[in-house]
């Protein structure tokens, strides 16, 4: 199998680091190929005659390997539950759970281990690191390499090699585009931190309360209709009642769990990736090892701290497929504004909590459409999608500038009254409201609707300085009341 170029220059410098150092990680986007990378070492290793271990954190992921190194023409056996090693292959795909049990039995130990999801099982292969023998060598990969609760994975490898960016393989082409929308649901920053999430029964709580399910459906109805889709969700629960609340707009969703045997789980994505359906909700079963390219939606509605989490959501759904423009992300729970844009350059934190006391891994600025709910990283002037204005939102929020077009807001809601004299002493007026103080703004407010009454006039100052209708229908129902 011919090499991406991207991928060669990654090899090249895994074969260079390993002249110097006996434990290396290695960093590459989901859908780089971390897969084809870790056959192909595995290839060079068995032409030499070395013993090679690719240990995986999941079983499912054992038969994913299986399909990559018959790809590379590398026979193999298998140690899992079933299965325990043998002294016809020098390469064994190896359950982390089954060798945890296994270590006073095992016969040859490898020249070389490659950790799929080095990031996961930290204590584990401090573990294996502390057992393995002089001479063997350690490759870790992941897509992720940083631990939420801090552990500093620089504590078992002396190198990581970083591959491309996903901004870099997007622009080759070799990853999909990314359309990234953060919808608001108001609240959802006022919940409670919870270990590496929120407060599971405030969370709870909220969607119950601000119909999250129904906002999630009429987004990816009005932007996505029926394409392949992955939601994540807070818990089993909540996926089984996302799935519910999906087929009964007419969708076709199922709900995959952990508790699922593995034949299930596979009938059911299986049925994702032939079209079958048009959606699974999970909570945590599909972040890592799930390769389904027709993937188009995600769509978040768990709020995670974890950035690692984050980044192996959006993973799922980068992969290209034939008539695929994009990857659409719907980021109901502000996931974007805690862990910035997939599309910037992020600077993970190996090193652990020492790292994150310098300053590593800070969260770039992201600008979220206030019209669209586009989000895009750094500080656009104005939103690429939908043409508004971000620089004079920024402008008037830090209070350098009043907003330039009152005159437009003004003429839309006031049709009748378009003498150049009214607009123009409307245009003083919602300047002069804006110049206020809030408890000053609102008490010319209540002057205005005295006079003017529930009018365009009213609606139109309202909008001007940021007050919704309802609060002018409230305020008017009040006012005549006290009359």
């Amino acid at each position: 199998m011919q090499l991406r170029p991207y991928q060669q220059t990654l090899l090249n410098n895994i074969r260079t680091s390993i002249k110097t150092n006996k434990y290396i990680f290695v960093m590459l986007p989901t859908g780089g190929g971390k897969s084809v990378i870790f056959s192909q070492i595995t290839k060079g290793a068995f032409d030499k005659e070395f013993r090679v271990w690719i240990i995986v954190p999941r079983d499912e992921l054992l038969r994913q390997s299986t399909t990559h190194l018959l790809r590379h023409s590398v026979p193999h056996g298998v140690i899992n539950a079933a299965s325990s090693e043998s002294p016809d292959h020098l390469i064994h795909l190896v359950s982390k759970n089954t060798l945890e049990r296994r270590y006073d039995k095992i016969i040859n130990w490898p020249k070389l281990i490659i950790i799929d999801e080095g990031h996961l099982n930290y204590k584990f292969q401090i573990e294996l690191k502390n057992r393995i023998p002089e001479s063997t060598y350690i490759i870790a990969m992941s897509a992720t390499p940083e631990r939420m609760s801090g552990e500093s994975l620089s504590d078992i490898y002396t190198d990581i090699i970083y591959g491309s960016s996903i901004k870099s393989l997007i622009s080759q082409e070799y990853l999909t585009k990314i359309k990234y929308f953060s919808p608001p649901l108001e609240g959802i920053e006022k919940l409670h931190k919870k270990g590496s999430d929120v407060d599971a029964k405030e969370l709870k709580d909220l969607f119950k309360e601000k119909f999250v399910y129904g906002k999630a459906i009429d987004h990816y109805k009005q932007l996505s209709p029926g394409k392949s889709c992955m939601v994540f969700c807070r818990s089993v629960e909540a996926s089984k009642e996302t799935a519910d609340q999906f087929n009964s707009r007419g969708y076709n969703f199922k709900s995959i769990d952990g508790k699922m045997n593995y034949k299930q789980r596979k009938i059911i994505l299986g049925e994702l990736e032939t079209g079958a359906i048009q959606g699974v909700c999970s909570c945590e079963i599909l972040v890592y090892g799930i390769d389904i390219p027709r993937i188009e939606v995600i769509i978040m509605l768990r709020p995670t701290f974890s950035r690692t989490y984050f980044m192996q959501m959006i993973g799922r759904g980068l992969r290209p497929y034939e008539g695929k423009e994009y990857c659409l992300i719907l980021d109901h729970v502000n996931n974007v504004l805690k862990h910035g844009h997939p599309l910037d350059k992020y600077t993970w934190n190996f090193y652990g909590k020492e790292g994150k006391k310098s300053g590593s891994g800070a969260v770039l600025q992201v600008s979220v459409c206030p019209k669209c709910s586009g989000v895009w990283p750094g500080l656009p002037k104005t939103c690429p999608d939908c043409g508004y204005n971000l620089q004079e939102d920024r402008d008037r929020a830090e209070g350098r500038k009043p907003p330039k077009e009152i005159e437009g807001i003004l003429r839309e809601v006031m049709p009748g009254d378009t003498a150049p004299e009214v607009i123009q002493e409307m245009t003083q007026q919602a300047l002069s409201l804006q110049s206020m103080t809030p408890g000053k703004r609102q008490k010319a407010m209540m002057s205005n609707l005295y006079r003017y009454g529930n009018s365009d006039r009213s609606r139109g100052l309202a909008a001007a300085v940021g007050y919704k209708k309802e609060w002018v229908n409230f305020m008017s129902r009040r006012l005549r009341k006290c009359r």
